[in-house]
């Protein structure tokens, strides 16, 4: 048995056997080993240097030993023991287990001034475990040593191990727990060129973290980590950086960057970089699969001004007319419904869709793929056409709403786009405060159009959901649109609506910017409406100029195809209203080309007939009989503007 002894301490160790025993006070007291009280255990500590066989002799039960002594001496804060046991395991080329308590060896490595060692930290912190799920990093691992590293003492002292250790953490999944401090430390104390070839670094780290853990999750994080460092490059002023950045970009969807480093270089009035960075969007979506070879684009005349804002058109050579033809309507037969163009469904299909809807919802099985979910719009058009009471609809809504659920997202999707069409937008924003997660909306546009334009009774009626849900991107395009269209009809005298459209217009861009296809185009319409209403609000607003600059983002976001050309008829159709015929029809040729489709003749003749040009109507509908198959009867929009035609022409 030794004693070991210092002097002036309040405590006296003594070693008995392998066991240390701690004692308060000053006497010295032999106490035999198996005396101990109980609930004393946590004042006793291993010798966990017993045990350690000599090199070259360790064993697989040796290994697994001297892991469980590697953790439990970690635990007892025993650090300098366990330093000796991963030496020795490091000496016999042995793998060490991860484990999270190595956090603590780790931060115990740089803790003590004058003491620390950054190599053994980095060592310890090497032993962390990965990150299975890198979206959810709060209070987990190595959150303790974030916040002593860049959140105490004087951070940028430090800052090759702090860059380290944000490698690490990258490359283990921890990438969002470290990024907010890591910006703000880069752009502060870091050149542009360091800090940019850092971030390329972290962002390889990452990759290569998605690569073994999350394969399927790789193309996209790519595209997004890429697009935040434009982003940040974009904010930091390393606009130089920037351009660079995109020009090493070729594969990546990095057009939200792109589009607000067009913004910041516009404003700077650098047109060289402007059209250096637009001719490297449209390079590189002209190399993608779903984008045509460029050889298939129609370029306008160079001397045009729409040639000069819009870019190119699209034009695949390998769809025919017929093809084009048969593309989905503009509008939706609900709007025919609701105007009274088209009759409703008798009363009797209307009592049998909602006894249909309603074991739906007692069976929680409403959906938006299928009946009767997918079509919920429709029926209350046709309840609503029939003088439905609307209790009785309202009863639906309320045991449909009892809980948050698919059956409750879906009645209120269809409830939004069912006010969409009917034009009620004011009630849209409110029904979406009430119930979604505005989470992607710009607050600076949402908080004046919820402040402006909903009455304070319409809370009340919207109010029925008990905690609130997200909304789909594929269903986000409704409120989008709702905003827009509120935005250009806000007639307060404090409110600017042009910034507010324009506020809009760059946020409608940036979030369609990183969408699917599928989920842009998850409706016939879908986010095509939201840049058309953008395009007839600069119109409402008599910004000709901005409405032509919107219509080209279709082209820049890499949206463009048949089922999108729909912007330009509302272009088009904004030159008619303003008198301007060669603007109009030179779109309309570009049109022509992809395949001849009458809602342009129909938007076009409508803004004939509001600026007067009858002349130039007359000329429209004969060119539109002589290009298209139009049958009376089956196109209730174009038979209206014709019988709107005649009666101005008499």
């Amino acid at each position: 048995m030794s004693l070991l002894l210092r002097t002036g301490c309040t405590r006296k160790l003594f070693s008995v056997g392998s066991t240390i025993i701690r004692f308060p006070g000053l006497g010295c007291h032999k106490k035999p080993a198996g005396l101990e009280k109980p609930g004393s255990s946590a004042r006793i500590q291993r010798d966990f240097s017993v045990g350690i066989p000599e090199y070259g002799t360790t064993t697989e039960a040796d290994v697994k030993l001297l892991t469980s002594n590697l953790i439990d001496a970690v635990n007892q804060q025993n650090f300098a023991a366990a330093e000796r046991i991963r030496l020795h395991l490091a000496t016999e080329h042995t793998a060490i287990p991860p484990h999270p308590v190595y956090e603590r060896a780790a931060l115990a490595a740089i803790r003590f001034s004058g003491r620390q060692d950054y190599e053994t930290f980095l060592t310890w912190i090497r032993l962390v475990p990965d990150n299975q799920n890198p979206s959810q990093v709060k209070n987990g691992p190595l959150t303790k040593t974030r916040n002593m590293l860049f959140r105490t003492g004087n951070p940028a002292r430090n800052l090759q191990l702090l860059t380290e250790f944000s490698l690490l953490c990258a490359s283990k999944g921890y990438g969002l727990l470290v990024w907010d401090d890591l910006v703000h430390l880069m752009t502060q104390f870091a050149p542009a060129y360091e800090a940019v070839a850092f971030f390329r670094s972290y962002e390889s780290a990452l990759l290569q973290y998605y690569t073994n853990h999350h394969p399927g999750f790789v193309e996209e994080t790519a595209s997004n980590q890429r697009n935040a460092l434009i982003m940040l490059c974009c904010e930091a002023g390393w606009l130089d950086q920037a351009v660079q950045l995109v020009q090493d970009s070729q594969g990546f969807r990095v057009l939200a960057g792109c589009l607000r480093l067009i913004d910041i270089l516009r404003a700077r009035n650098d047109a060289e970089s402007v059209a250096l960075v637009e001719s490297i969007i449209r390079k590189g979506r002209a190399t993608e699969p779903s984008v045509p070879h460029p050889s298939d684009f129609v370029i306008p005349s160079p001397n045009s001004f729409i040639a000069r804002r819009l870019g190119a058109f699209f034009h695949p050579a390998s769809h025919s007319q017929e093809a084009a033809r048969s593309l989905p309507p503009a509008v939706y037969p609900i709007r025919a419904i609701i105007e009274g163009v088209q009759p409703p469904r008798s009363r009797a299909w209307v009592a049998a869709r909602l006894r249909e809807l309603r074991g739906a919802i007692r069976r929680r099985s409403l959906t938006t793929y299928t009946p009767p979910g997918s079509t919920l719009h429709q029926l209350m058009a046709h309840y609503s056409a029939n003088d439905g009471q609307s209790r009785g609809l309202l009863h639906l809504r309320k045991e449909a709403l009892l809980s948050s659920d698919p059956s409750s997202y879906t009645w209120l999707c269809k409830e939004m786009y069912y006010l969409h069409e009917s034009r009620k937008f004011a009630d849209i924003v409110a029904l979406f405060d009430a119930n979604f997660d505005d989470a992607f909306l710009p607050p600076h546009p949402w908080r004046v159009i919820r402040g402006a334009l909903i009455p304070i009774d319409l809370w009340r009626t919207v109010q029925t959901v008990p905690r609130k849900m997200k909304i789909s991107n594929a269903d986000a395009w409704v409120i989008w649109n709702a905003l827009v269209r509120l935005s250009a009809s806000i007639a307060d005298v404090d409110v600017d609506s042009l910034s507010l459209l324009e506020d809009l217009h760059h946020s409608t861009v940036h979030f369609a910017s990183n969408l699917r296809s599928s989920e842009f185009r998850a409706f016939p319409t879908s986010y095509t409406a939201v840049l058309r209403s953008i395009i007839w609000g600069y119109g409402e607003l008599s910004e000709i100029d901005k409405a032509v600059a919107a219509a080209s983002d279709l082209s820049l976001i890499g949206q463009l195809d048949l089922t999108t050309v729909g912007v330009f008829d509302e272009l088009a159709g904004l030159h008619a209203r303003s008198g301007n015929v060669a603007a109009a029809t030179q779109i309309l040729e570009s049109l022509e080309k992809v395949g001849p489709r009458l809602p342009i003749y129909g938007v076009m003749m409508d803004g004939y007939i509001h600026a007067g040009l009858i002349a130039e109507a007359l000329k429209l509908e004969a060119r539109m009989k002589r290009e298209c198959k139009y049958i009376p009867g089956r196109n209730w929009r174009m038979d209206a503007t014709l019988q709107a035609l005649r009666t101005a022409d008499t």
